[in-house]
């Protein structure tokens, strides 16, 4: 969550709360901090359903969990990573 709080502003956080299934409020955090989604396009997004059109609201929820889990990681390894353009320079 320390890392969502980085990425998200509050307003973010205020739309996300409102959500009442955990998975589909964790998936909404995840996909607007990886995506880097404004207010307006997470709001969108929640709007048209994203989260209930998608092939990973139908899996069991431990798999939901894992695949969250996995996105989580890969977002630390990239951020941990130094940019190129910038060691290039």
């Amino acid at each position: 969550m320390s890392q969502l709080s980085r990425q998200l502003s509050w307003s973010h956080f205020v739309l996300l709360l409102a959500l009442k299934e955990p998975m589909q409020r964790d998936y909404y955090a995840q996909m607007a901090g990886t995506e880097r989604w404004s207010v307006r396009t997470l709001r969108e997004r929640i709007n048209s359903m994203l989260y209930e059109r998608t092939a990973l609201s139908k899996k069991p929820e431990e798999t939901i969990a894992q695949e969250l889990a996995t996105q989580r990681a890969q977002l630390q390894i990239e951020q941990r990573q130094p940019d190129r353009k910038l060691l290039i320079e």
